[in-house]
């Protein structure tokens, strides 16, 4: 790939992209960086990279409103750090809704005295809610029972 090439594919990295490469040289000279990584410090990974002479990865940032995970790897026998960051924003954001709700459900079947569980067929794993736990009188501590041990908690009586 000419240079031509690869402008024309780093240009396609504009602001708002989810993806962000910038390089540096061995003296942390900015050689490029794509519009997406406006705003984002990258300087101190391509700086631990460089004085580690290998990969730093995974590194959460925050930088142009959005959050990402960027890791800088060596190049061209250390006399280059390339960074690849990759935007987490709607990851993060969707993680924080799914844990909001599921704290919305923990509160409501508390409240209702009611406790849900999930089975996982195909590896035969239970998912029990503190709920249940309570129900059964049993410490959650102890992890999911399966249906035998979940049975044994009901009185005779009432399997049916």
């Amino acid at each position: 790939m000419g240079g031509r090439e690869a402008s024309a594919l780093l240009s396609t990295l504009e602001a708002g992209a989810a993806v962000g490469v910038a390089v540096f040289d061995d003296e942390l000279r900015e050689l490029l960086r794509t519009p997406s990584l406006a705003g984002v410090d990258v300087d101190d990974g391509a700086r631990r990279a460089l004085d580690g002479a290998r990969p730093h990865v995974g590194v959460e940032l925050t930088g142009g409103g959005r959050a990402w995970v960027a890791s800088w790897y060596p190049l061209a026998a250390g006399r280059l750090v390339g960074c690849v960051a990759v935007d987490v924003t709607e990851h993060q954001a969707a993680g924080a809704r799914l844990r909001a709700s599921r704290e919305r459900l923990e509160r409501a079947q508390q409240l209702a005295r009611l406790g849900s569980y999930a089975w996982d067929t195909r590896r035969d794993e239970w998912t029990w809610s503190a709920g249940l736990f309570r129900l059964a009188g049993l410490d959650p501590a102890a992890g999911p029972l399966d249906w035998e041990a979940w049975l044994a908690t009901i009185a005779p009586g009432n399997r049916e």
